[in-house]
Protein backbone atom coordinates (compact mmCIF):
# COMPACT_ATOMS: atom_id res chain seq x y z
CA UNK A 1 0.00 0.00 0.00
CA UNK A 2 1.38 3.63 -0.73
CA UNK A 3 2.46 5.73 2.01
CA UNK A 4 0.61 8.97 1.61
CA UNK A 5 1.83 12.49 1.68
CA UNK A 6 2.65 14.22 5.52
CA UNK A 7 0.23 16.74 6.52
CA UNK A 8 2.38 19.88 7.47
CA UNK A 9 0.79 21.43 10.14
CA UNK A 10 2.12 25.50 10.94
CA UNK A 11 2.59 27.04 14.37
CA UNK A 12 -0.31 29.15 13.66
CA UNK A 13 -2.62 25.68 13.47
CA UNK A 14 -3.47 25.83 9.55
CA UNK A 15 -2.22 22.72 7.60
CA UNK A 16 -0.63 22.33 4.13
CA UNK A 17 -1.20 19.64 1.71
CA UNK A 18 0.46 18.21 -1.35
CA UNK A 19 -1.74 19.21 -3.47
CA UNK A 20 -2.74 22.31 -1.58
CA UNK A 21 -0.48 24.66 -0.29
CA UNK A 22 0.73 28.36 -0.79
CA UNK A 23 2.35 29.40 -4.43
CA UNK A 24 6.12 30.05 -2.66
CA UNK A 25 6.00 26.22 -0.97
CA UNK A 26 7.29 23.24 -3.50
CA UNK A 27 6.62 20.00 -2.32
CA UNK A 28 7.95 16.16 -3.82
CA UNK A 29 6.60 13.32 -1.75
CA UNK A 30 8.44 10.15 -2.32
CA UNK A 31 7.86 6.75 -1.34
CA UNK A 32 9.08 6.97 1.91
CA UNK A 33 9.53 10.92 2.79
CA UNK A 34 8.56 14.46 1.67
CA UNK A 35 10.77 17.30 0.56
CA UNK A 36 9.40 20.58 1.02
CA UNK A 37 10.80 24.13 0.01
CA UNK A 38 9.21 27.12 2.39
CA UNK A 39 10.77 30.67 2.15
CA UNK A 40 11.10 32.39 5.10
CA UNK A 41 9.45 29.55 7.35
CA UNK A 42 6.68 31.04 10.14
CA UNK A 43 8.62 30.73 13.45
CA UNK A 44 7.12 28.27 16.47
CA UNK A 45 6.62 24.36 16.79
CA UNK A 46 5.88 22.54 13.22
CA UNK A 47 4.40 19.21 13.18
CA UNK A 48 3.87 16.46 10.77
CA UNK A 49 0.46 14.48 10.63
CA UNK A 50 -0.10 11.17 8.61
CA UNK A 51 1.80 7.92 7.83
CA UNK A 52 4.97 9.18 8.93
CA UNK A 53 7.50 5.81 9.85
CA UNK A 54 8.59 5.44 13.44
CA UNK A 55 12.04 7.39 13.65
CA UNK A 56 11.30 9.99 11.48
CA UNK A 57 12.26 13.27 12.01
CA UNK A 58 11.80 16.62 10.24
CA UNK A 59 15.78 18.30 9.19
CA UNK A 60 15.24 21.65 8.29
CA UNK A 61 18.49 22.73 5.96
CA UNK A 62 19.20 25.70 4.42
CA UNK A 63 21.10 25.53 1.87
CA UNK A 64 21.48 22.46 -0.88
CA UNK A 65 24.57 21.47 -3.05
CA UNK A 66 26.06 18.59 -4.78
CA UNK A 67 29.39 17.10 -4.38
CA UNK A 68 30.41 15.07 -7.84
CA UNK A 69 33.46 12.84 -7.84
CA UNK A 70 35.81 14.76 -10.48
CA UNK A 71 37.07 12.01 -13.87
CA UNK A 72 40.16 10.63 -13.63
CA UNK A 73 42.71 11.55 -15.73
CA UNK A 74 43.88 10.60 -18.40
CA UNK A 75 40.58 8.61 -19.12
CA UNK A 76 40.40 6.64 -22.16
CA UNK A 77 37.42 5.69 -24.59
CA UNK A 78 35.54 2.67 -23.95
CA UNK A 79 36.24 2.83 -20.06
CA UNK A 80 34.47 0.68 -17.15
CA UNK A 81 34.48 3.89 -14.62
CA UNK A 82 32.61 3.93 -11.40
CA UNK A 83 32.35 7.63 -9.70
CA UNK A 84 30.11 9.08 -7.40
CA UNK A 85 27.67 12.00 -6.02
CA UNK A 86 25.97 12.93 -2.89
CA UNK A 87 23.62 15.46 -2.47
CA UNK A 88 24.74 17.54 0.62
CA UNK A 89 22.29 19.65 2.80
CA UNK A 90 24.36 22.41 4.39
CA UNK A 91 27.30 21.13 3.76
CA UNK A 92 26.14 17.63 5.43
CA UNK A 93 25.59 14.52 2.98
CA UNK A 94 21.78 14.11 2.85
CA UNK A 95 20.40 10.49 3.15
CA UNK A 96 16.98 9.07 3.13
CA UNK A 97 15.07 6.77 2.16
CA UNK A 98 13.64 7.06 -0.96
CA UNK A 99 15.60 10.08 -1.89
CA UNK A 100 16.97 7.90 -4.99
CA UNK A 101 13.46 8.15 -6.85
CA UNK A 102 13.25 11.95 -5.36
CA UNK A 103 16.14 13.19 -7.17
CA UNK A 104 17.05 12.95 -10.56
CA UNK A 105 20.84 13.23 -12.17
CA UNK A 106 22.14 13.53 -15.25
CA UNK A 107 25.50 13.15 -16.79
CA UNK A 108 26.28 14.97 -20.00
CA UNK A 109 29.10 15.13 -22.37
CA UNK A 110 29.57 18.18 -24.38
CA UNK A 111 32.55 18.88 -27.27
CA UNK A 112 34.54 21.16 -27.10
CA UNK A 113 35.48 21.70 -30.96
CA UNK A 114 38.72 21.34 -30.79
CA UNK A 115 39.60 21.02 -35.03
CA UNK A 116 41.45 17.57 -35.73
CA UNK A 117 39.93 15.83 -32.93
CA UNK A 118 37.69 13.16 -33.57
CA UNK A 119 35.12 14.73 -31.67
CA UNK A 120 35.03 18.06 -33.61
CA UNK A 121 31.35 17.45 -35.06
CA UNK A 122 30.24 16.09 -31.64
CA UNK A 123 27.29 18.11 -29.80
CA UNK A 124 25.88 17.52 -26.20
CA UNK A 125 25.66 13.41 -25.29
CA UNK A 126 23.56 12.22 -22.43
CA UNK A 127 25.77 9.48 -21.50
CA UNK A 128 24.34 8.36 -17.84
CA UNK A 129 23.17 8.83 -14.52
CA UNK A 130 23.75 8.51 -10.79
CA UNK A 131 21.79 6.11 -8.76
CA UNK A 132 21.44 5.07 -4.94
CA UNK A 133 19.71 2.24 -5.79
CA UNK A 134 22.24 -0.87 -4.77
CA UNK A 135 22.65 -1.96 -7.89
CA UNK A 136 25.25 -2.42 -10.83
CA UNK A 137 28.12 -0.59 -9.50
CA UNK A 138 26.30 0.86 -6.72
CA UNK A 139 27.16 -0.44 -3.94
CA UNK A 140 24.62 0.28 -1.00
CA UNK A 141 20.99 1.34 -1.28
CA UNK A 142 19.80 4.90 0.27
CA UNK A 143 23.69 5.35 1.95
CA UNK A 144 23.67 9.11 0.19
CA UNK A 145 26.11 8.05 -2.00
CA UNK A 146 24.98 7.95 -6.05
CA UNK A 147 26.84 6.11 -8.03
CA UNK A 148 27.73 7.06 -11.70
CA UNK A 149 28.13 4.91 -14.88
CA UNK A 150 28.93 6.94 -17.64
CA UNK A 151 29.00 5.46 -21.40
CA UNK A 152 32.63 6.58 -22.24
CA UNK A 153 31.94 4.89 -25.71
CA UNK A 154 32.46 8.38 -27.31
CA UNK A 155 34.91 9.98 -29.64
CA UNK A 156 37.75 11.06 -28.22
CA UNK A 157 39.12 14.61 -27.64
CA UNK A 158 38.46 17.83 -25.11
CA UNK A 159 35.00 17.41 -23.25
CA UNK A 160 33.11 19.60 -20.50
CA UNK A 161 31.55 16.95 -18.05
CA UNK A 162 27.72 18.84 -16.84
CA UNK A 163 26.49 16.62 -14.18
CA UNK A 164 22.60 17.74 -13.24
CA UNK A 165 20.70 16.72 -9.91
CA UNK A 166 17.45 18.19 -10.06
CA UNK A 167 13.58 17.77 -9.12
CA UNK A 168 10.16 20.36 -8.67
CA UNK A 169 12.32 22.20 -5.81
CA UNK A 170 15.74 23.02 -6.74
CA UNK A 171 18.43 22.12 -9.52
CA UNK A 172 22.13 21.99 -8.71
CA UNK A 173 25.26 21.70 -11.32
CA UNK A 174 28.91 20.22 -11.44
CA UNK A 175 30.76 21.19 -14.55
CA UNK A 176 34.40 19.90 -15.41
CA UNK A 177 36.32 20.05 -18.69
CA UNK A 178 38.28 16.39 -19.82
CA UNK A 179 39.85 14.76 -21.73
CA UNK A 180 39.16 11.26 -23.47
CA UNK A 181 41.61 9.61 -24.69
CA UNK A 182 42.65 6.98 -26.88
CA UNK A 183 42.88 3.64 -25.39
CA UNK A 184 46.86 2.53 -24.32
CA UNK A 185 45.51 -1.44 -25.30
CA UNK A 186 44.48 -2.52 -28.82
CA UNK A 187 43.00 -5.65 -29.94
CA UNK A 188 42.69 -6.54 -33.84
CA UNK A 189 41.50 -9.01 -35.74
CA UNK A 190 44.78 -9.99 -38.26
CA UNK A 191 43.29 -11.02 -41.42
CA UNK A 192 42.97 -14.57 -42.37
CA UNK A 193 45.04 -16.03 -45.28
CA UNK A 194 42.99 -19.11 -45.57
CA UNK A 195 39.41 -18.76 -43.99
CA UNK A 196 38.79 -22.07 -44.95
CA UNK A 197 41.45 -23.45 -42.02
CA UNK A 198 39.35 -22.02 -39.41
CA UNK A 199 42.52 -21.02 -37.18
CA UNK A 200 42.20 -16.82 -36.31
CA UNK A 201 44.59 -14.86 -34.48
CA UNK A 202 44.17 -11.42 -32.51
CA UNK A 203 46.81 -8.99 -32.43
CA UNK A 204 47.72 -7.68 -28.74
CA UNK A 205 49.27 -4.31 -28.25
CA UNK A 206 50.08 -2.50 -25.23
CA UNK A 207 51.46 1.04 -24.70
CA UNK A 208 54.08 0.85 -21.98
CA UNK A 209 54.23 3.97 -21.48
CA UNK A 210 51.04 4.13 -19.82
CA UNK A 211 49.90 1.40 -18.53
CA UNK A 212 51.81 -1.77 -16.79
CA UNK A 213 52.39 -4.76 -19.37
CA UNK A 214 52.83 -7.15 -16.04
CA UNK A 215 49.60 -6.09 -14.87
CA UNK A 216 47.87 -6.42 -17.69
CA UNK A 217 45.26 -9.14 -18.50
CA UNK A 218 42.83 -9.56 -20.77
CA UNK A 219 39.43 -11.99 -21.03
CA UNK A 220 37.26 -12.44 -24.56
CA UNK A 221 34.48 -14.41 -25.63
CA UNK A 222 34.26 -16.10 -28.54
CA UNK A 223 30.42 -16.48 -29.45
CA UNK A 224 29.66 -19.25 -31.93
CA UNK A 225 27.16 -18.95 -34.82
CA UNK A 226 24.91 -21.00 -32.76
CA UNK A 227 25.60 -18.67 -29.58
CA UNK A 228 27.55 -20.90 -27.85
CA UNK A 229 30.13 -18.69 -25.74
CA UNK A 230 33.52 -19.96 -25.35
CA UNK A 231 35.98 -17.79 -22.52
CA UNK A 232 39.17 -17.15 -23.78
CA UNK A 233 42.02 -15.80 -21.15
CA UNK A 234 45.39 -14.35 -21.24
CA UNK A 235 47.14 -13.64 -18.31
CA UNK A 236 50.74 -13.47 -18.55
CA UNK A 237 52.01 -10.78 -21.69
CA UNK A 238 56.07 -11.24 -22.47
CA UNK A 239 55.56 -8.48 -25.08
CA UNK A 240 53.86 -5.22 -25.78
CA UNK A 241 52.99 -6.96 -29.24
CA UNK A 242 51.59 -9.96 -28.77
CA UNK A 243 49.42 -12.77 -31.00
CA UNK A 244 46.92 -14.41 -29.12
CA UNK A 245 45.73 -17.53 -30.81
CA UNK A 246 41.95 -18.62 -30.98
CA UNK A 247 40.82 -22.07 -30.67
CA UNK A 248 40.36 -23.87 -34.13
CA UNK A 249 36.24 -23.44 -35.32
CA UNK A 250 34.43 -25.98 -37.30
CA UNK A 251 31.29 -24.37 -37.38
CA UNK A 252 30.57 -22.74 -40.56
CA UNK A 253 29.26 -18.77 -40.52
CA UNK A 254 29.65 -15.56 -38.30
CA UNK A 255 31.64 -15.66 -35.17
CA UNK A 256 31.75 -12.52 -32.69
CA UNK A 257 34.58 -11.88 -30.00
CA UNK A 258 33.93 -10.01 -27.25
CA UNK A 259 37.12 -8.57 -24.92
CA UNK A 260 37.72 -6.98 -22.16
CA UNK A 261 41.18 -5.50 -20.71
CA UNK A 262 42.37 -5.31 -17.59
CA UNK A 263 45.42 -2.95 -15.82
CA UNK A 264 46.86 -0.34 -14.32
CA UNK A 265 48.47 2.68 -15.41
CA UNK A 266 51.85 3.98 -14.70
CA UNK A 267 50.53 6.14 -12.08
CA UNK A 268 48.82 3.37 -10.26
CA UNK A 269 44.87 3.38 -11.08
CA UNK A 270 43.32 0.43 -11.81
CA UNK A 271 41.53 0.29 -14.83
CA UNK A 272 38.67 -1.89 -17.40
CA UNK A 273 38.80 -1.18 -20.93
CA UNK A 274 35.87 -2.56 -22.91
CA UNK A 275 37.58 -3.36 -25.99
CA UNK A 276 35.78 -3.17 -29.60
CA UNK A 277 33.87 -6.50 -30.85
CA UNK A 278 35.98 -8.71 -33.07
CA UNK A 279 34.13 -10.43 -36.15
CA UNK A 280 34.79 -13.16 -38.78
CA UNK A 281 33.25 -15.72 -40.65
CA UNK A 282 34.31 -19.65 -41.09
CA UNK A 283 33.51 -20.03 -44.83
CA UNK A 284 31.99 -23.29 -46.05
CA UNK A 285 34.20 -24.42 -48.65
CA UNK A 286 32.46 -25.33 -52.10
CA UNK A 287 31.28 -28.96 -53.22
CA UNK A 288 33.80 -30.77 -55.01
CA UNK A 289 33.45 -30.63 -58.92
CA UNK A 290 31.38 -27.97 -58.41
CA UNK A 291 30.91 -24.70 -60.92
CA UNK A 292 29.70 -21.48 -61.67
Amino acid sequence: MARLPVVVVLPDGSKWYSNRHPQTVKWVDGLAADMIYIEKPMPGCWQLLGDITEGSTIQKISELDIDVEPFPQPLYQGERLKVTARLLGDNLTMRMPGLDFMVEWTAKFSSQHVIGEDNFVTGTIIVGAYKDNGENLDEVPDDGVFTGAQNLDQPTGHYTLNVTARNNLFEREYVMPFVLSEQPITAEMVPNNDPLKGIWQIQLTVDDTQVLLEQTHFLFELVEPAGLQMPITLQNLTSTDQILYLPKVTDFGSYRVKGTAVSTTIDGREIVLNLPEMFFNLIEPPTPGAFS
